[in-house]
């Protein structure tokens, strides 16, 4: 329902600026372009690694270290593993949602979106030389901890 509700207001908007202004209507089509085949990849990629986490690793594996019996250790693991992931963070709901139906915690993905969305560690050496080391430690601390601690809140609310 959401999308078409969406897939409605654009083709609204769409005939309001093809009647009115062309130029404009042209403008967003070249900004949708831009925007969608930018994203395409980590899409393409995401759904491979999500395919890959529900075929190739077995259900048993993930319950086990990221299931609801796994405890404090289901989030600190999905955290540490969030972080090593970098990109959009709707690419992180797709993630999450695989691990979710692969028998992940609640707690678990919600550590793993809030680490993939915040921590990323693939960008440590740029954040090091253009930030320092002392910025970045504090800043990968406080992150990884936050996304732990995000993660167990959201398992003792839900």
């Amino acid at each position: 329902m959401v999308e078409l509700t969406y897939l409605a207001i654009i083709i609204i908007f769409s005939v309001y600026l093809y009647i009115n202004d062309k130029d404009k209507l042209k403008v967003a089509g070249v900004g949708f372009g831009k925007v969608t085949s930018s994203l395409t990849p980590y899409v393409f990629g995401i759904i491979l690694i999500a395919s890959i986490i529900q075929v190739c690793i077995p259900k048993e594996l993930i319950v086990s270290l990221l299931g609801k019996d796994s405890g404090l250790i289901a989030p600190i693991l999905a955290a540490v593993f969030g972080s090593v992931f970098e990109g959009p963070t709707i690419i992180a709901f797709v993630l999450g949602a695989s691990l979710l139906v692969s028998g992940a915690s609640i707690a678990a993905v919600g550590a793993f979106i809030s680490s993939f969305s915040m921590v990323g560690l693939v960008a440590i050496p740029l954040e090091k030389k253009e930030l320092g080391i002392t910025f970045t430690v504090v800043r990968f601390v406080i992150t990884l901890s936050a996304s732990i601690l995000i993660g167990y809140l959201i398992g003792v609310i839900i």
